[in-house]
């Protein structure tokens, strides 16, 4: 059964894919493909691609991913936070996709693991102002959205991404 991955920057969503690749899973990063498209490299994306395009980009990749892949089939598909606004297409087909049985997949993930994740504290976090407020404001503005969309739920906070791919395949 297809795995749709959701969730904030530093949830794990790109590496539990990689994890379910290696079970034998069908991967695709909707950043990665957004990168791509646009040009540049997936570290830049978020430098040099405007964030209206990378938005547009996204929710375009994630509707066309999902019209490819068989909700039965084995695709385990990351989703970038950007793709899924209430009222967007991508948010309208992921419900229909989710209806006809793929599993999607909130990850979560507590505010001290996504700042670390996201390499957002050490000696280069001081040009971050507030990571943990950034954070939380993201989590609370997409919340609505994840649990409109999502099948289950799963904490990463503890887990590694091995872990993760393991109890979702």
């Amino acid at each position: 059964m297809t795995v749709v991955l959701i969730g904030v920057p530093g949830s794990g969503k790109t590496c539990v894919a990689r994890e379910l690749q290696a079970r034998g899973y069908v991967a695709a990063d909707t950043d990665q493909i957004v990168a791509e498209r646009a040009s540049v490299t997936g570290k830049d994306l978020y430098v040099l691609v405007e964030p209206e395009r990378r938005r547009k980009l996204s929710e375009q990749v994630l509707v066309e991913l999902i019209d490819d892949a068989s909700p039965e089939g084995k695709f385990a598909i990351a989703v970038s936070s950007e793709a899924l606004w209430e009222g967007s297409e991508a948010v309208r087909a992921l419900r229909t996709y989710g209806d006809a049985g793929a599993r999607v997949v909130w990850l979560t993930a507590d505010l001290s693991s996504l700042v670390r994740r996201n390499g957002m504290l050490g000696q280069h976090s001081g040009a971050i102002v507030m990571p943990r407020r950034h954070f939380r404001e993201l989590m609370d503005a997409k919340r609505a959205v994840f649990e409109s969309v999502a099948s289950e739920t799963v904490d990463t906070s503890e887990m590694t991404a091995d872990q993760v791919a393991a109890l979702l395949a």
